[in-house]
């Protein structure tokens, strides 16, 4: 994670915090996502 992060000097601590917040944000991003196509779906029905 701290080659992705492209920065040594985090500690563990704060790698695990922002990987924690990405996977976060991830999960708001996919439960969007799927909302919007179940929306979809039930629109193209009426």
């Amino acid at each position: 994670m701290k080659t992705l992060l492209d920065d040594t000097s985090l500690s563990d601590e704060e790698v695990m915090e922002i990987r924690e917040g990405l996977y976060g944000l991830a999960e708001v991003i996919f439960d969007k996502w799927q909302q919007d196509n179940k929306n979809k779906m039930l629109n193209n029905k009426e």
